[in-house]
């Protein structure tokens, strides 16, 4: 039976080939710098969570997001009842920082931001994030895209979807830049005894994907992982968010990975792809060509015909995600978040 070539949505993974082969240091890893507190969570969106729980204020209870986001970053601060304003972005994806600026009050907790696509912020958004850390304003920093990146931090606290970059069931990390920002009367919950049921049926899956590529080709096991991960998906999306800690099956395999080979494969997909599309018509690249210090989370493109391009790809066997469709609540004022939404489409790598 000859494997299936796939690119692209959810992992496939053979765990037993590689648990517990190697153990690395996680603060290392990830390039941690002057963190002295971090825990390892189910999701980023538990992480956020769980920092909202440590910020939160009473007296100041105005939170400002990047326009550009997704609906599960969104929803933690939804759940905690908190008062949210969003920020304008800029077409390059950068902080609009005249907008950020004026929108900052006497009533602001904290300012979420974000590195799109393994960006580096620029020399004016530290200037402007600093100041804001000056007048007590928290940053919380979303470094997903930027995870493994040996990258500046502005952030006061970090978080991160691991599960994003690695075939894990579960994965977000929580870091704290400084402990007076640990209130250790809120301890962390969960369990990594039991793992949550969307867990679960995200092990299966990447067993079943595994099983389908490479050794069974059989539609029924497709239509089986498939499935799987769409329940996984609706649980969490449709479920309050329980902030559990990460399962005994993610955390094994997280301190087993290889990172240098997982950083010089993504480079490597990464530059094949923009030396064959740098010349393409029709698409234009949110990075570019990078250099050394990024290592991609994936390729993404956009494209006025956006949805055409996606039925093609996915046609020929390539499944590339929309980072990212906004929740309802952007209005249409907000032009370059739409305009970025419509039109970005991310080719992903094959990974381990």
């Amino acid at each position: 039976m000859r494997d299936v070539k796939e690119i692209g949505g959810e992992f496939e993974f053979n765990y037993f080939n590689h648990i517990g082969q190697k153990k690395i240091n996680i603060p290392n890893t990830f390039h941690f710098k002057n963190s002295s507190t971090f825990s390892l969570l189910d999701s980023g969106r538990s992480a956020i969570k769980q920092a909202l729980l440590q910020i939160r204020n009473g007296k100041r209870n105005h939170y400002l997001l990047p326009s550009y986001l997704c609906e599960s970053m969104v929803k933690p601060f939804i759940e905690l009842g908190l008062k949210i304003e969003f920020y304008k972005i800029n077409s390059d994806f950068s902080i609009d920082l005249v907008d950020l600026q004026n929108r900052v009050t006497s009533s602001t907790c904290a300012v979420l931001v974000n590195n799109y696509f393994s960006s580096e912020h620029s020399k004016e958004d530290i200037t402007v994030l600093n100041s804001l850390k000056k007048r007590e304003i928290i940053i919380l920093e979303d470094i997903t895209h930027q995870l493994l990146n040996n990258r500046i931090e502005i952030g006061d606290i970090l978080v991160a979807s691991v599960r994003k970059w690695f075939s894990m069931p579960t994965g977000g990390i929580l870091i704290y830049k400084r402990d007076t920002l640990v209130n250790h009367n809120i301890p962390e919950k969960g369990s990594v005894d039991i793992p949550p049921i969307y867990s679960q049926y995200r092990a299966w899956g990447f067993g079943l994907k595994h099983l389908y590529i490479n050794k069974v080709h059989d539609i029924r096991i497709k239509n089986m992982f498939q499935e799987l991960f769409q329940k996984a998906e609706e649980i969490l999306d449709s479920n309050t968010i329980h902030i559990n800690k990460m399962d005994i099956l993610s955390e094994y395999f997280l301190h087993s990975i290889d990172v240098n080979i997982i950083t010089e494969k993504r480079k490597q997909n990464y530059s094949i792809l923009y030396e064959n599309l740098c010349e393409v018509e029709h698409i234009s690249f949110a990075l570019g060509r990078i250099n050394n210090n990024i290592v991609p989370l994936g390729f993404p493109i956009l494209c006025e015909s956006r949805d055409e391009l996606k039925k093609y790809l996915i046609k020929h066997d390539i499944y590339p995600p929309v980072h990212w469709a906004l929740p309802n609540c952007i209005n249409v004022n907000y032009y370059n978040s739409h305009y970025l939404s419509n039109r970005i489409l991310t080719i992903v790598f094959d990974k381990l």
